[in-house]
């Protein structure tokens, strides 16, 4: 319960405790007052009738005529002449009826007052005729009091109500200091921060308020160092000086990413250009020259290359380009390679020396287990493409003869797939080094016919190509949300181009029906929070609004900034272990663990030495071959 409604409680009780004090002591003074002058006035009345009837006759007529012509007069409730004896001569009663007002039922046994009477002698010269008793009328004495009552009430609550909202106007002005205080604390669990620029008027209020914002201004300016170290630590990493292009380092990386094997860039081909005799170039022409031919190179690539999604231009040596490009078909491949030869030759052609030359070679990717597999066969390649010496179409392609399923097949597998429901879900455990102890499930899956099962590596690429990405993927969002109380906390991966078409209609229409299963965390890859960003926020806007979570796959630092991060607060970011093997990339996950406490997750830990290295770096999170022994050696122990 907050301060103020602390203090709106407690004020109230004590208003109320006075209000009732008050109205009971003030009622109390008037009802004795009102009963007082009742009395004062029989009182009166009871000399008046008696001086009438001495003054008249004394015949028993006369003295009905006097007490009638008083009753009727006055407000009494009775009156009673007797005799010496105490026998009653005669006596006029009021009438049962109703009062001028209603008035409660309550209130009358509130005030309850016994009769008020007064007793006075009848006598005529010195001979004693009787006594007359006059009872005063309380029912008129119920209605003033009532009345009198009413308007007590009336004009003590309008006063108490002013009061407490004069109170209440004042504690909300002066605990308002409290309530940004609230707001900047509870901004910083989300990584935000908000200053307090007017100064409250209570010293202890401005002195905390003050310290407050000296300390968020710490925080943010921790963070906005952090943030420009993960800049100037991606462009020293991975960012070729001369061409901008991407180093080796990079390139371990990324094919690290895509033998992920719920990655979709998991096959495609490899472009591999070398310059040689570079050494000689500089000697003939001058560093400024070839560095001038370097970039014209780069920028021939990039004109061919970069129209494919996902693709990666890497310089990975002094002059030797290599280019992924993943989910491309062979006939494409051969041809922007036989492009690219071409526009070499043309930027070469200034070259008279036989030695200098280039080389370019094109293999393919797929099923390869581990990144120094890719590098390898790049190697193999280039070495190749300079013994083949070039064939005439200016480049070698090293061949693999594989049997591949027809375009027209996959559109039947997972069309058949979707309407029938072919698709089996893939559990893989998330373990914490702490307590060895299954943290998180992560989801893959695959098609399974009726004479063949299918990895996702193996039909992913074609779903993309025949645009069924969309399909796939709303089909296995409604089989997770369909779990039943499943134990663990599940993760899936959501690739780019489901976000790039992000189908919201749809996904709503899905979230919105009871019973869903919502302990489900959405991975998104760090690409694409700036590449499609609009989606990005808008899915993220929308799994939040239905309970879901969300987290970053495939972390490589690669964005301009990580702002990202702070803004949006994911459970936790998933990298491959090769990510760490660099003392520049553990010292960015340590600023962001440490100024945004966001959990890290280590993928691919497949036997021992990866445990131990990924130990040795402190990440506590692991997925990965190992995890089944880990389990199973915890299990064993209990």
């Amino acid at each position: 319960m907050s301060l103020f409604k602390q203090m709106t409680i407690l004020i109230s009780v004590i208003f109320i405790i006075l209000f009732t004090l008050i109205v009971s002591i003030s009622f109390n003074q008037i009802k004795d007052s009102a009963k007082e002058s009742l009395y004062k006035n029989i009182q009166n009345s009871a000399s008046n009738i008696s001086l009438s009837i001495t003054n008249a006759n004394t015949d028993i007529s006369t003295i009905k005529t006097v007490i009638n012509a008083s009753f009727d007069n006055g407000n009494y409730e009775k009156i009673v002449f007797k005799d010496l004896e105490n026998k009653i001569i005669y006596e006029r009663v009021k009438k049962e009826e109703q009062y001028e007002e209603d008035l409660p039922i309550w209130f009358i046994k509130f005030v309850n007052i016994d009769e008020v009477s007064v007793l006075a002698t009848v006598s005529q010269t010195w001979k004693v005729l009787g006594t007359i008793e006059i009872f005063a009328d309380r029912d008129i004495f119920y209605i003033q009091l009532y009345k009198m009552f009413i308007s007590l009430i009336i004009t003590l609550t309008i006063t108490f109500l002013t009061f407490l909202i004069l109170v209440f106007i004042f504690l909300k002005s002066m605990l308002k200091p409290l309530e940004i205080i609230k707001k900047q604390s509870e901004a910083i669990i989300d990584n935000k921060f908000i200053f307090s620029e007017k100064l409250p008027f209570t010293s202890e209020f401005k002195s905390l308020t003050i310290n407050i914002n000296s300390m968020l201004k710490k925080i943010q300016e921790i963070f906005n160092h952090a943030n420009d170290i993960l800049k100037r630590n991606k462009e020293l990493l991975y960012v070729d000086e001369l061409t901008g292009l991407y180093n080796r380092k990079y390139l371990v990386m990324k094919i690290s990413e895509f033998l992920e094997e719920n990655s979709i860039n998991h096959s495609g081909y490899i472009v591999c250009i070398d310059l040689i005799r570079v050494d000689l170039l500089n000697k003939i022409f001058g560093y400024k020259k070839v560095d001038n031919l370097i970039i014209q190179i780069v920028k021939e690539i990039k004109e061919l290359f970069l129209r494919y999604e996902s693709s990666i231009i890497v310089r990975s040596k002094a002059a030797e380009f290599i280019v992924i490009l993943p989910r491309i078909k062979e006939r494409e491949a051969k041809d922007v390679s036989e492009q690219i030869s071409s526009k070499l030759k043309e930027l070469l052609s200034f070259v008279e020396d036989d030695e200098i030359d280039f080389f370019i070679g094109l293999c393919n990717f797929k099923n390869e287990k581990i990144y120094s597999d890719i590098l390898s066969k790049i190697d193999y390649t280039l070495c190749q493409t300079k013994i083949q010496n070039n064939n005439y179409n200016g480049y070698y392609y090293l061949q693999k003869d594989i049997v591949h399923n027809t375009r027209d097949d996959w559109r039947n597998i997972i069309n058949n797939a979707i309407s029938n429901d072919y698709f089996y879900l893939v559990f893989k455990d998330i373990v914490s080094l702490n307590s060895s102890k299954i943290v998180y499930k992560s989801i893959s899956f695959g098609i399974k016919t009726y004479d063949k099962d299918f990895s996702y590596s193996e039909f992913i690429a074609s779903a993309i190509e025949l645009k069924l990405l969309e399909k796939i993927y709303l089909k296995i969002i409604e089989k997770l949300l369909c779990l039943d109380k499943y134990n663990k906390r599940v993760t899936i991966q959501i690739p780019n181009k489901f976000v790039e078409h992000l189908p919201f209609e749809k996904l709503m229409k899905l979230f919105e029906r009871k019973n869903n299963f919502v302990d489900i965390v959405f991975e998104l890859e760090e690409e694409v929070f700036f590449k499609y960003k609009y989606n990005c926020l808008t899915f993220i806007d929308l799994l939040r609004d239905y309970g879901f979570g969300i987290a970053v796959f495939n972390f490589m630092a690669i964005s301009d900034d990580y702002i990202y991060l702070k803004e949006q607060k994911p459970e936790f970011i998933k990298l491959n272990r090769y990510f760490l093997e660099t003392s520049e990339n553990l010292d960015v996950l340590k600023i962001i663990k440490e100024s945004l406490d966001i959990e890290v997750i280590a993928t691919s830990i497949d036997n021992d030495k990866d445990l131990d290295f990924i130990n040795k770096k402190g990440i506590k999170l692991i997925t990965g071959i190992v995890t089944e022994k880990l389990l199973q050696d915890s299990s064993k122990n209990t």
